[in-house]
This record gives structure tokens, sequence and C-alpha cells, in this order.
């Protein structure tokens, strides 16, 4: 009989634990619910893209001049032969090379070490495959055959 009226027991405190918290829970007071303003807008709206303007933006790339210089641009677009030329092949005569170089839809022209590609660079070796030439100081090796 001890077990019965103990478990009663603690089924009654907790019976009554309950009932205190739920008295207590209800007697303090709750804060208010906010409500919105009623001088605010209701309705939201997204804001407008931003549009770029096609001219400005073509101002600031050419004036940023992101893909070389100006004035190399306009030597090209004065003198258009100078863009128009290939490698055609190389020659032998005697101990010299030359390489033949054509412009346009003219005859192919001999060119030897010492004289200057189109564009200014100096030719300083010919050999089978390649020139040795010099560009703003710089040597390079320039394949004819690619």
């Amino acid at each position: 009989m001890p077990d019965w009226s103990k478990s009663r027991l603690l089924i009654l405190a907790a019976v009554m634990l309950g009932l205190l918290t739920w008295i207590m829970a209800r007697s303090v007071p709750h804060a208010p619910v906010p409500q919105p303003p009623t001088d605010a807008p209701q309705a939201w709206v997204l804001p407008s893209a931003w549009r770029a303007d096609p001219q400005k933006a073509l101002a600031v790339i050419v004036q940023k001049n992101l893909w070389g210089t100006k004035v190399a641009a306009a030597a090209a677009a004065q003198n258009p032969e100078d863009q128009e030329w290939r490698f055609v092949g190389v020659a032998r005569r005697g101990s010299d090379q030359y390489v033949l170089i054509a412009f346009g839809k003219k005859a192919p022209e001999t060119l030897k070490a010492g004289d200057l590609l189109p564009g200014g660079a100096k030719i300083l070796r010919v050999a089978a495959d390649h020139l040795c030439i010099l560009i703003d100081g710089k040597k390079r090796k320039l394949g004819i055959y690619q």
C-alpha cells in the first residue's frame, strides 16, 4: 500500500504544479502585439534597375586604352598596306639568304638582314625556317612558315 499512496501523491503534486503554472502564466500581463503604422504605405515596390549609358561606357574604355596605344592604331589606319603583308618563302643567292614578302596583291619582294619589315622591325638574320628580328629594342624569333 505504501507504493500506491506515494505514486498517487506524486501524481497529485504534478497536477497541482501544472495548475499553478497555468494560473501564473495567465496572470502575467503580455506585451501588446505591434501593429503597423497606419500612415505608412502598405505596398512594397522593387527599386528601378540601373541602366548604363553605352556612350559613356565606350568613352571610359577608350580613355583607359585597354588594347594598346592609339598612335599604333592611327598609323595602321594611315598606311593599310603595312598591315597586309605575309611571308612567301626564303631564297638563297650564294652565301646570302633572303626572305620573300608579299604585300597585298603585289609581287613578292626580297628582303635581307639589315632591311626593315613593314611596321619598322629590323631583320637581324634570315634562316631556313625563321627570322631573327629586332622589335622595339628586343630580339625576337619569328617563324616563317607558321
